[in-house]
């Protein structure tokens, strides 16, 4: 078991292969390296020891894209005349999709940033057209991460994203046309990621338990076969 979600995403980048490892490294468009135990040693030792420092960039790079947002819904709040006319569909719209483009970008930045981090690491490693599938990182995840941890995420985001999805509809007023804030449709956005997240835990459980059932009917046969070979006559 990893000791923390961060081992376990890390982990889940390596591939065993004749000895050596395939590595995946994160990116819009990823590249994948045959590295020496070695290596991935090294390449994980590199993200441990510079986790905080890329949480803190994260960190810091949310608080000051989020500064014009919070301005704009100050001034929102502040100006009693808005409310005399009718919020356009189409400005909610494009808070949605500026939301999105942030965290689109938020996303890429964290890409470069550990790719920037395992960099050293990489010198010297070899291109490999071996891939690392989506299912099979997935199960290194469910694999490593304890299954009440992996449930209590699942619900903490699904609570997360019914509060969201409940605030969204009270801003929805008479209609999606006319809403009664421009808030709908963000708040509306991160109740479906987190959905989305929810979503992704539970699957990631069924997983774990798919193999816990595999592996625990796997060692009853064996127990069986067992059973019968030593009643066999000779």
């Amino acid at each position: 078991m990893a000791s923390s979600w961060d081992e376990a995403r890390w982990e889940a980048m390596f591939k065993q292969m004749n000895g050596d490892f395939v590595f995946r490294e994160p990116g819009v468009v990823p590249r994948h390296y045959l590295v020496s135990m070695t290596e991935k040693a090294e390449i994980q030792r590199l993200l441990q020891s510079r986790r905080w420092w890329f949480v803190i960039v994260m960190i810091l790079l949310t608080v000051i894209a989020l500064v014009p947002v919070f301005a704009g819904l100050v001034y929102y709040r502040s100006s009693p005349w808005l409310l005399y006319y009718r919020i356009s569909p189409w400005l909610c719209l494009v808070g949605l999709l500026v939301f999105i483009v942030f965290f689109g970008v938020l996303w890429l930045i964290g890409q470069l940033v550990i790719s920037k981090m395992i960099g050293p690491a990489l010198v010297g490693a070899r291109y490999t057209e071996k891939r690392i599938t989506l299912r099979e990182r997935l199960e290194t995840l469910s694999r490593l991460m304890p299954m009440s941890k992996i449930i209590g995420l699942g619900f903490l985001y699904a609570l997360s994203s019914i509060v969201f999805g409940l605030n969204a509809l009270l801003q929805w007023g008479e209609s999606p046309l006319s809403p009664s804030s421009p808030l709908y449709l963000p708040l509306g956005a991160v109740a479906a990621i987190f959905a989305f997240q929810a979503g992704y835990f539970f699957y990631l459980a069924a997983l774990k338990r798919g193999r816990r059932s595999q592996t625990l009917g796997g060692g009853q046969s064996s127990l069986g076969e067992n059973s019968k070979d030593a009643h066999d006559p000779q």
